[in-house]
């Protein structure tokens, strides 16, 4: 089912963005785009409408398990939403993360750093990094 392909993939990258591992990321990602792509393709031609008139002229026999997984589907898709959404907030605070440190870096403030006999010495421009 591509909702658990999906769902497998969402995990994959979610591992990956912890581990920090860059290739496995960059497979999790193909994977994902790949699974998003055959849903797109399958459902293409599908509307709620649609599926709601096929649903009713089934027997009432067929039209219960298909409902049941429908509902099913539903529920494997909300389920991949809250997966995405706690990979974004993952990506989110990585980005936070890298922008403060590369604000420490290149600050263009006044930077405390040390003479070559210890004595502390204010200097404008530039981060502390490259003043030391």
């Amino acid at each position: 089912m591509l909702t658990t392909q999906l769902q497998e993939a969402l995990i994959g990258e979610r591992e990956a963005l912890k581990a920090d591992d860059a290739e496995r990321l960059r497979s999790a990602v193909e994977e994902k785009q790949r699974t998003l792509r055959a849903m797109h393709d399958a459902g293409a031609n599908l509307s709620l409408e649609r599926l709601q008139r096929q649903l009713a002229a089934l027997p009432e026999a067929d039209r219960a398990k298909a409902e049941s997984r429908h509902k099913l589907l539903e529920q494997l898709a909300r389920t991949a939403k809250d997966y995405n959404a706690v990979n974004g907030k993952i990506v989110q605070r990585s980005q936070q993360s890298i922008k403060g440190l590369l604000t420490v870096l290149t600050s263009s403030g006044e930077a405390l750093t040390y003479s070559d006999r210890g004595a502390a010495e204010r200097q404008s421009g530039g981060g502390s990094f490259t003043k030391a």
